[in-house]
């Protein structure tokens, strides 16, 4: 029988190993496993030792998987890093300031912003409901 293999933290040390069972444990005997927020881009934002994203939320469905205080693995074409979640908005676009979209999308107007959003999710609008994630990078 194979056993399955995956990576995890230690909730404790913070350190990464292989996980070859749901019985194997860290040193500290916690594990966590790390969820991922993906980005296609390497934005500038996320250089900043607080960043934020805008994520769709589901529709009709006040629930999301952001969770403040829980940590995230970030992923982007050439970077891999850890943060905290330290809150989570749900708006309207409508309601989000040109400022706020702009340096999400390392754009220069709202419309652009719109049209780089529009990339990842293709039937967004003003009127479309999003997260608005903030996260803090983890000091390793």
């Amino acid at each position: 029988m194979k056993l399955a293999e995956s990576r995890a933290f230690c909730c404790r040390c913070n350190r990464l190993f292989i996980k070859v069972s749901k019985f194997q444990r860290g040193e500290c005997g916690m594990v966590e496993k790390l969820k991922v927020v993906r980005f296609n881009w390497d934005y500038t934002k996320l250089d900043r030792q607080k960043f934020a994203t805008l994520r769709r939320a589901k529709s009709g469905n006040k629930k999301h998987k952001y969770v403040e205080g829980d940590i995230y693995k970030i992923l982007t074409p050439n970077k891999i890093f850890k943060a905290r979640c330290i809150g989570v908005h749900v708006e309207k676009i409508c309601n989000i300031s040109d400022e706020f979209l702009k340096e999400d999308t390392d754009s220069r107007t709202r419309e652009e912003a719109l049209d780089i959003l529009s990339i990842a999710y293709p039937d967004i609008d003003e009127d479309t409901v999003v997260l608005a994630v903030f996260f803090e990078k983890v000091i390793e």
